[in-house]
C-alpha cells in the first residue's frame, strides 16, 4: 500500500529466570489467605514437625504451576524452622535434570527419595504433602508410609467418582479413610437439621452435602438397585480415624487466584 514502508520487527519474548519467577510466586502463596488459614491449622503442629515428605509436585523448573507447588512447600518448611532446620524427602519421576540440580541447591536435608528414608516410626513428626497425587500412589503411600499429617486432594472429593463398593475394592484404604470423614460429615449435617427444624433456611447458613452423600441418598430411593454392604473391619489398617482439619473454606480459598490449579481440591487431614 502507498505511503507504508515495510520493516521487520524484531520481537522477542523475554523468559523470566527460575529464581525471579520462583521469588514472585513465593510471595503470592505467603500472601494468600490459602496460606494463612493452613497456617492457622497446621499451629498444634508447628514445634513437632521436623520432617516433609514431598511427591507428585511436578516439573517445577518448567511449569508453573508445579512452580506454585513448590513455593508452598518452601513456605511450609520456613513455617516449622527453616530448610537448616527440617528435613525434606521429595520425589517425582518427572523431575528433569534442572529440578534436581535446583534442589541440590537448596541444603543438606533436602534429598530426592523414591521411597521414605524414614521408619513410621517417625511420622507423628513427619508432614506429608502431595499436591497431585493419583489414587494409586496416595493408596501405596498410606500403606506402605503409614503418614499421620496429610496434606493432599481432599480423600472424599479425590475419590467420589468411584461407588463405595468400587472404592473398596479397588483402594481398600482409601475407602476406610473416606468411610470415617463421611461418618462425620453424615452425623454433622444429621445434628444440623435437628437444630433448624430439619429446613436448610438460616440466613447465612449453608449445608454442604458431598456429591457421593447426594448419590448415595438417590440409591436409597431407587428401588432397581441397593449398593452392597462394605465390611471396613476387614481392612487391616494402622489408623482408626480420620479427621478433615481444613478445606480451605470448601475449597473457595483455591480458586480465583494466580496459582490457576495447583492447589484444586487441596485439604488438610490428620489420620490417627
Amino acid at each position: 500500500m502507498d505511503g507504508f514502508i515495510k520493516t521487520k520487527r524484531d520481537v522477542r519474548i523475554r523468559r523470566v529466570p527460575f529464581e525471579e519467577a520462583l521469588k514472585k510466586c513465593r510471595e503470592t502463596v505467603k500472601r494468600s489467605q490459602m496460606f494463612c488459614e493452613l497456617c492457622s491449622s497446621l499451629e498444634p503442629y508447628q514445634e513437632q514437625v521436623v520432617r516433609v515428605r514431598c511427591l507428585a509436585i511436578g516439573n517445577f523448573s518448567e511449569e508453573e504451576q508445579a512452580r506454585y507447588q513448590l513455593c508452598l512447600l518452601l513456605e511450609l518448611i520456613d513455617y516449622f524452622g527453616g530448610i537448616e532446620a527440617v528435613r525434606c524427602s521429595i520425589y517425582d519421576p518427572v523431575f528433569t535434570p534442572e529440578d534436581k540440580a535446583f534442589i541440590g541447591t537448596i541444603g543438606d536435608l533436602w534429598t530426592i527419595d523414591e521411597g521414605s528414608p524414614w521408619g513410621a516410626d517417625c511420622n507423628e513428626n513427619t508432614l506429608f504433602f502431595l499436591p497431585h497425587s493419583p489414587l494409586s500412589l496416595t493408596e501405596h503411600v498410606i500403606r506402605a508410609e503409614q503418614p499421620r499429617l496429610w496434606l493432599a486432594n481432599h480423600l472424599v472429593l479425590h475419590t467420589y467418582r468411584y461407588t463405595k463398593s468400587e472404592l473398596f475394592i479397588k483402594y481398600p484404604l482409601l475407602a476406610k479413610l473416606v468411610r470415617y470423614i463421611e461418618d462425620k460429615s453424615d452425623a454433622a449435617a444429621s445434628n444440623n437439621c435437628n437444630v433448624i427444624g430439619g429446613s436448610n433456611d438460616m440466613p447465612g447458613f449453608t449445608l454442604f452435602v458431598s456429591k457421593r452423600s447426594r448419590r448415595r441418598k438417590h440409591n436409597r430411593r431407587s428401588v432397581f438397585y441397593q449398593e452392597p454392604q462394605v465390611d471396613y473391619s476387614s481392612v487391616e489398617s494402622y489408623f482408626e480415624d480420620c479427621n478433615v482439619l481444613t478445606d480451605f473454606k470448601e475449597g473457595k480459598l483455591l480458586k480465583d487466584e494466580p496459582w490457576v490449579n495447583a492447589f484444586s481440591d487441596l485439604a488438610l487431614h490428620y489420620i490417627e
